[in-house]
This record gives C-alpha cells, structure tokens and sequence, in this order.
C-alpha cells in the first residue's frame, strides 16, 4: 500500500465585486446624489435655449453626459474581479495503536466472558490457545481481519492515519478511500517494546501534526496503561476543548495478573577470600496470596558457562501479597568476580517471567588491606587496636609510635623504619589512622599530600581524637588541609572552653546514642543477629572524655551521639563518630578512645568494629579496582536506553592527575561487540573526566580504562560495572485498565468505550466530516486601466464635437 498525501477537492469562482461601494445610509446619500446629477444633467439639456438643436440632438447630448458621469460614478465604486478557491478537506480519523512494552504480554484470559468476547473479535484468525497470543498479536489480527475490512470501513468516511505510540508516537500509515491497507503495510508489526505508555502525548502529538485541520475522531486501542505524562482527565479535556470524540479499545485481560518479581537483589560490590557475606533479594508478587514461592541463589564463576544452584529457599507469600526480603549467606574460596543471581521458579498462570530473575556481581578480593596506624602515645586504645590488626588476617598493618624511640621496636605486620611522608609511599596504604597524632610530624607538605590521595585515590582516613595532643593539633594552620578533610567542624578555642570547663578526666561514663535515621547502617552492625544491634549497643561501656566539635558538615553522616543532656549545643548533642565521602575516598572522625573498654563485653564487639570500620572506609580504593583511579556512575543499574553519566578519577604511575584531554573507556557486555565510550577533562577537577553511555542490552556491562604504567612497560586496569535491566514501567499494573479507557472517551466529545468484539461498530460511531476552507486570490481591478480613461475621453470629445457642430457652445 502506498502512503498518500491527504486529497482535497477544490473549486474556482470569479465574480464581480465593487470595493469602493458605500455602506448603509452612505449608500443612500450616494444613490440620490447620482440621481440629482442625472436628473440635473438631462433637465438642462431640455431647457435649452440655443438655435441649430433639435430635440433628438439635446436628448444625444444628455444620453452622453449620463454615460461620462456613470463611467466616473463606476471609477469611484472601484469594481474589481475577485476570484474565489473552495476547498473541501475532509477530515481525518486517528488510529493510535498502543507499541509499549505491556503489549507485549500473553494473557491467560481465565474469564470465559473475555475469553469469549476476544475469539469473537478475532473471527476466522482464530488460536486454539489464546496464551500464543500477545496483546500486540491480538491488536494486529483484529485489525487485519476479513482483509483489513475495519479499515477499508473506515476509509470510507473519512481517511485513516495510523499511528504507533508508546513513550512517542510515529506515523505508520495513511490510508484513503482510494487505497486500501496491504498485510505488510498495517503499520503495527514491529515488536510492542516501549518503555512507557504516555496516551496523553500521542493524542496531542497526533492532532497537533495536522496542522490546524479537523479531526473526525481519534482511536485509541490500548490497554490503557497510563504511566507516564498527562493523566486521564486532562487528555479528555484536551479532546473536549478541541471538540472532537475518542473512542477506545481495550486490549488485555481485565483480571488481576499473576506474577511474582525479584525487585531488588542487594550484595557488596567486594569482598575477602573465605569472608562470609548476605545476598539479600526484595520479592514482589500480585494474586499469589497464601501460596508457596520457590527461590533459588545461582551463581556464575568466570570460567563456567552455566551458573549453578548453590542455595534454596521456599518462602510463603502473605495473605495481602507481601513477601519478607530474602537473605542467602555465602562466601567465595578464592580470588575472583563471580556473579549471584536471584531466580524464583515460574508460577502456574504467570504472564511475566522476564523479572523472576534479576543478577549481580561480586568481587573477592585475597589482597591484604594496607594500613598505616600513627600514634602519638601508646595509648589502650593503640595496644588494643594495634595487636588486632596485625593478627587480622585480612589486614597488614604499618605501626608509627610517635613518642617511640628511634631503636624501639615497631608494632605490625609491616615494620616501617620512619613516617611515610612521600606521596608514593603514603599511596601505598588503603587507610590511614591517626589516633591522636602529635603536630610536629603533621606538616603543611604531609596534610596536603593526605588531602590529595583521600580525595582523589580514595585512600581512607580515621582520626581518633585524643587528651594529649587533638586540642594543639586543632590550633595547628599547617594542619588545615587535613582537619578540613573530616566529617565535622572544628572550633578549637570553643572546644578548649568546653575541655577546661568540664576537665580531662570523668568519672560518670554516658551511654553512646545512635540517631535512629541510621539505626541500620553498616558499620553499626555489630551484634550477632541485626535484631540484636540496639541492645548490644546498650550494653556497650559508654563515653567518659570526648573532644567537643561545633557540628558535622552537610554531607556527614552522623552515627554516635553523646546522650549527655549537657554534652550540646546549637547543632544538637556532640558528635561521637561521623562519617561522609570525601571526593573518591571516606573519612571518619572519631571523638573518643575508648573502645578498648568495650573488650569488657567481649572481644568480638571490639574487633568487629574496627574491622568493619576500615573495610568501609577503605571501598573507595575497592570500588575502583585499583589504587590509580576509579570509575563512578551516576547509578549503577539502568533500565536498557537509559543515558547514565560516567565519571572516571584517574592518576599517573606517580599518582598524580592524568593530564590527558580524552581517555577511552571499553565497554563489554555478554552477547555484544566491545564498544568504546570516550571522557573527556574536567576543566575545573585534575585527573576527573566525564562522559555518557547509553547501552541498549540488558544484563551485566563491564568498564574498563587501560591506563599506561611508568616507562610504558604494561598497564593498569580500572573497572567497573553497570547493571541494566528492563524498564518495570510497564510492568508495575499489567492488567487492562478498562476504567481509565472509559473515563476517557466518556470526558472527550462524545466518545464511546467500546470491547474488542464491539470494535465493528467504530464505522458507525465516526461519520463523514469535512471542513470548507475558502481561500481569496488577488483581485483584479477594472477601473484603474487606461481603457476607462479612453471611454471617458471619447465621449467627452463626442459631446463637444456635436455641441459644436450645432452651436451649442
């Protein structure tokens, strides 16, 4: 079938018309003035006097003065000719077919009145099961039937514009009476994929590309899913305003869905060789009340080409659909990525099995930690906390006794003969603790370096405030750069008044107070069971002496508070312990040392802390794959077609910034050819560079920069991971929406909500409309031509030739 313009039957007319005529009581005036000159110019001529006139000569003259003064009388009327073009347009119907991705369900069609009503609709294109059949099939077939018979109906009226709508609209087809709709030409084969169903901008869209034009009415064959843009009573007032009808047609099965999704699958990103770690998953379901749920954790390892089922859980669904979230306990033996993936086993009658399944990725990592301990006593809260991470398996750890003598022996895994001060050898280190470090040795140079590799190598960084050296390390300007990179704000004479005030020794310990906004955060997990957190915290050995700080910074976050009524001021009660992200790294400000005494409570409590305190703050290095740079992403999972902004924070093998203007970041994705994605320099941020990636296929995409080690010799890899699935948009409410379709053409100009088996009567419904538009050409003018000036000379002349002629002059 050919698409074709539309078609319009014109007619000419001319006609003539005098533009200077007089109106109203003008006209009058005008009429019997002409008339007295007439009468004026003929009575004179009978009167008159002179010899050598007959009475036929006087009546000639008179006859020619008339005609002088007529011909002036039509020169002031100004007649032109105007010519007329008549055009009938008649007006079109709109088809709108819904393409978005809820089309593309199998219905159970459990009714047997809509089971009914549908193999009705269908006639001769009938399926033995229904369930072959998507909405979008149905659609197609009903409109294809008996040779596209509804159309060529329509197209009898009026003609027919087909358009294809989701989250946009598309022209697909223009049909006349002249031509009729061939089987490959329909204009709806393409696959129903959209991510969104916006009825409102189709509509608009659809009667806007008119372009003034009248519309005979607008079809809408959905079901009726509005999940974005305008809602239902404003696409209707849209079509009253404009007075015109919409009639709909409901696609789908009415009856709640069945179905059972994997919402949310939650895992860290990296974890320790032998480390036990929580999958959880957040399970969604609709009309399984009361039944029994099969969940299944698979995972992947790099070298297997099929994930296995390593756990099984059998959950019951609640009686008004709710699931509790899903935890599986795993752990990896050795060093590598592997992906988890949450799968629940496909429910009898479900019509969506492409969310029973959603995966991640988890790193495990068999690299030590690497941490440097400056002190500057050897405090119980050192002793205690320097013993822990050298027997940790997971850490190796470098010891810096300040006050030690030169030959001392030194604590920790890693035996350092002298402070690390160069910014190679300090990047070295995953985190850095300073407990109550004396100023001498904290210099501008080294709290510029530390400022440099926390926020853009994403080193971690403790400070353990102390009674011998915080408040004179508060005072000291070239400490600056490293004070501003903690999570609270010092005022240090403020808290030199406070410290006197209160003395450095305390006799009454006061429990430690956990904000209730994060009662469940990560490192405050420190019990046995996460139920048993807050009673643990409770029974912990609470705070004597604290270093008081004027408030946290906007971008902290506060974990501890003193629960002291006293202990405050105007930000609220002093901050404990603090945390927030400092460009690519974390630091933490703790205002007390005394967890040592929580070893009362046992061990564990003690341990677990810190341990779980330094893997937090070291993700940032974790979470880039590398000490060089990291890989950070605006979100990291998607819905496939949605841009995500990449940010990439890169150094040299000197660990400074990358002064590069582009670098390429390769992307991989199971099923796909590599495709690079080119960042670009921040102008205002050293070593930052920013770009977009789009991808197009769901599933796991892995990142990665190859950035060029020192002397060209090898490479060092950043990575990281995006994880795109399908839009739920459309996925959330999939059973027809038979309400919203008939408020809506029931709110428009007269429309009618019709079932599929009533969609014959659509003819009926829309009759023929035109429109007459007149268009006026440029007129011809009569009077301004030379002739009418001859005519007036010829007869003047005439009249004085024989005026002459008879001695009338």
């Amino acid at each position: 079938m050919r698409l074709l313009a539309e078609t319009a039957t014109e007619t000419l007319e001319r006609r003539l018309e005098f533009t200077g005529l007089p109106q109203g009581w003008h006209a009058i005036v005008a009429m019997v003035l002409l008339g007295l000159i007439l009468w004026a110019s003929v009575h004179l001529y009978q009167r008159e006097q002179r010899v050598g006139a007959s009475a036929r000569i006087r009546a000639i003259l008179a006859l020619l003065r008339c005609t002088v003064l007529a011909v002036l009388a039509l020169v002031w009327l100004q007649p032109v000719i105007a010519t007329y073009t008549r055009r009938e347009i008649e007006a079109p119907t709109l088809l709108l077919i819904d393409g978005s991705a809820s089309m593309s369900l199998h219905d159970r069609y459990t009714d047997e009145t809509e089971q009914r009503r549908v193999r009705q609709a269908l006639g001769n294109v009938q399926a033995n099961d229904l369930t072959t059949l998507s909405r979008a099939d149905v659609a197609r077939s009903v409109l294809a039937r008996d040779d596209h018979r509804l159309i060529r109906e329509l197209v009898r009226n009026n003609p027919v514009l087909c358009y294809r709508f989701g989250d946009g609209v598309d022209l697909v087809g223009r049909y006349t009476a002249a031509t009729g709709p061939a089987d490959d030409r329909i204009g709806i084969a393409a696959p129903a994929s959209a991510p969104a169903t916006d009825i409102g901008a189709a509509v608009r869209q659809a009667v806007e590309s008119q372009g003034g034009r009248p519309v005979s009415a607008v079809v809408v064959v959905s079901d009726g899913q509005f999940n974005t843009g305008e809602a239902v009573d404003a696409v209707a007032g849209y079509a009253r305003a404009k007075r015109f009808p919409i009639h709909t047609v409901g696609v789908g099965d009415p009856a709640p869905p069945r179905n059972a999704a994997v919402a949310a699958i939650e895992a860290p990103p990296s974890i320790f060789v032998n480390d036990p770690f929580k999958i959880t998953a957040r399970i969604t379901t609709q009309g399984l009340a009361g039944q029994s749920l099969t969940i299944e954790l698979l995972q992947r390892l790099p070298d297997a080409s099929q994930p296995i089922v390593v756990a099984t859980r059998t959950i019951a669904v609640g009686p008004d659909d709710r699931v509790n979230p899903v935890t599986f306990d795993h752990q990896l033996v050795r060093s590598v990525q592997t992906r988890l993936a949450v799968r629940i086993q496909p429910v009898d009658g479900e019509i969506i099995s492409e969310d029973n399944q959603r995966e991640t990725s988890v790193r495990a990592l068999e690299k030590k930690m690497r941490v440097l301990l400056v002190a500057g006593s050897p405090s119980w809260e050192y002793t205690y906390l320097s013993r822990l991470l050298t027997r940790d398996a997971t850490v190796d750890v470098s010891c810096w006794l300040q006050s030690a003598d030169e030959e001392a022996v030194r604590d920790g895994g890693t035996i350092i003969d002298h402070l690390p001060r160069k910014q190679e050898e300090l990047a070295g280190y995953d985190c850095i603790i300073l407990m109550d470090p004396r100023p001498e040795e904290i210099d501008a140079e080294w709290s510029r370096t530390l400022e440099t590799l926390v926020s853009q190598a994403g080193t971690g960084l403790v400070f353990v405030a102390g009674r011998k050296n915080t408040s004179q390390l508060a005072r000291e300007t070239a400490a600056k750069p490293l004070l501003d990179l903690l999570p609270v704000v010092i005022d240090s004479s403020q808290a030199d008044l406070i410290i006197n005030e209160l003395g450095y020794f305390q006799q009454t310990a006061w429990p430690l107070a956990i904000p209730p906004q994060v009662s469940g955060h990560p490192l405050l997990n420190i019990g046995d069971r996460p139920e048993e957190n807050a009673q643990t915290w409770s029974q912990l050995p609470g705070v004597y002496w604290h270093y008081p700080v004027s408030r946290e910074k906007p971008v902290a976050t506060v974990l501890l508070r003193h629960s002291n009524p006293q202990m405050r001021n105007a930000a609220g009660q002093h901050v404990l312990l603090a945390t927030q992200f400092v460009g690519a790294g974390r630091t933490a400000f703790m205002a007390w040392s005394d967890t040592w005494r929580w070893r009362r409570a046992g061990d564990r409590y003690f341990n677990r802390f810190w341990i779980t305190l330094i893997r937090h703050l070291v993700e940032g290095k974790l979470l880039g794959g590398q000490k060089r740079g990291l890989i950070q992403l605006k979100k990291d999972q998607c819905s496939a077609g949605e841009a995500v902004g990449v940010e990439a924070r890169l150094l040299d093998s000197k660990f400074s910034p990358l002064g590069r203007d582009t670098v390429e970041m390769t992307v991989q994705a199971q099923g796909m050819p590599d495709h690079t994605v080119v960042l670009k320099a921040q102008p205002d941020r050293p070593g930052w560079y920013h770009g977009e990636l789009t991808p197009t296929q769901i599933g796991i995409h892995e990142l990665r920069i190859d950035l060029p080690d020192e002397g060209g010799e090898g490479t060092t890899t950043i990575r990281g991971e995006l994880r795109v699935g399908q839009s739920d948009l459309e996925f959330r409410r999939t059973a027809l929406d038979r309400e919203s379709l008939e408020n809506l053409a029931a709110g428009s100009a007269g429309g009618r909500s019709l079932y599929l088996d009533e969609i014959d009567r659509l003819p009926s419904l829309i009759p023929a409309k035109s429109v007459s538009m007149v268009t006026t050409g440029r007129p011809v003018p009569l009077w301004d031509r030379w002739w009418t000036l001859f005519a007036v000379v010829i007869v003047l002349s005439t009249e004085w030739a024989l005026r002459k002629a008879f001695n009338l002059l």
